[in-house]
């Protein structure tokens, strides 16, 4: 294959930080020990990755029909999420890296699969029962700024919303966005995905930022991503309170955190 141009290497850059987000570290090896120990369906082979890869470059309905035909043979939502969704998108990101996909390609395949998640969000919501208490905490999720949007933080999203966490809304949202946001509710958590090394001194500053303009004195702050997961020490230099690895368990353990921060605050 050819060289890829400049021009493209660096359109290729924000949809790599996306793809990025989408599997974390080891996720897929837990998951599927998690799926042994509980006597599932099958672990997803490279060749039926292959095929659901090949049905998202196709169209929409035929990645559709794949992810379907998967909860018919009883796999639970949240496996067709991690394992099958998440799955065919680190497959794409390895295609295109090894320059074996275009970027046009790849950018409607992971829009396909995007667009499944949204359409997916009622079904995914009841394929499990909320966390108690987790309704009275509200969160924010942000990726690095301008990527809000990537499959992994919509995956990420959805879990927190299952969970009975109020999610809000942060399309859009620039920095100063979020700071007023923090000012005027009583935001419990707000959650970053760190991809790369680019913004740490702007993320420093941010968290920094949140904790001083908080209306709420208790607000956590978590943060996760390739590079805090690669380089842990990062989340007390950044001034976080812990680091998140797996987006089935980021609620869970944000819920613990939140609530045990805010009895304790209650007491004081």
């Amino acid at each position: 294959m050819s060289q890829p141009s400049s021009a493209t290497a660096s359109a290729r850059a924000p949809l790599q930080r996306a793809l990025d987000q989408v599997v974390i570290p080891d996720l897929l090896r837990r998951q599927i020990a998690l799926v042994q120990r509980a006597g599932h369906a099958r672990e997803l082979t490279r060749h039926d990755l292959t095929r659901l890869a090949l049905a998202s470059m196709s169209h929409a309905h035929a990645i559709e029909s794949e992810l379907d035909n998967l909860l018919s043979q009883g796999w639970p939502m949240e496996r067709v999420y991690l394992d099958a969704i998440a799955g065919t998108a680190r497959l794409l990101g390895e295609w295109w890296i090894a320059d074996q996909l275009d970027f046009a390609s790849l950018t409607l395949a992971t829009e396909r699969l995007q667009d499944i998640v949204r359409h997916w969000e009622s079904r995914f919501l009841s394929s499990s029962s909320k966390l108690p208490g987790a309704d009275q905490y509200q969160v924010m999720l942000l990726s690095e700024f301008n990527d809000q949007h990537s499959l992994g933080m919509l995956m990420l999203q959805s879990f927190f919303k299952r969970d009975g966490w109020c999610v809000h809304n942060t399309w859009g949202m620039n920095e100063e966005d979020l700071l007023t946001r923090v000012e005027a509710i009583n935001v419990h958590l707000v959650g970053l995905s760190i991809c790369t090394d680019r913004r740490l001194p702007q993320t420093r500053q941010l968290i920094h930022a949140l904790r001083e303009r908080s209306l709420n004195p208790q607000l956590q702050i978590m943060v996760g991503g390739p590079l805090v997961l690669a380089q842990p020490h990062l989340v007390k230099d950044l001034g976080a309170d812990w680091l998140s690895g797996h987006a089935d368990q980021a609620s869970r353990e944000a819920l613990n955190h939140v609530s045990q921060t805010n009895s304790m605050g209650s007491r004081a």
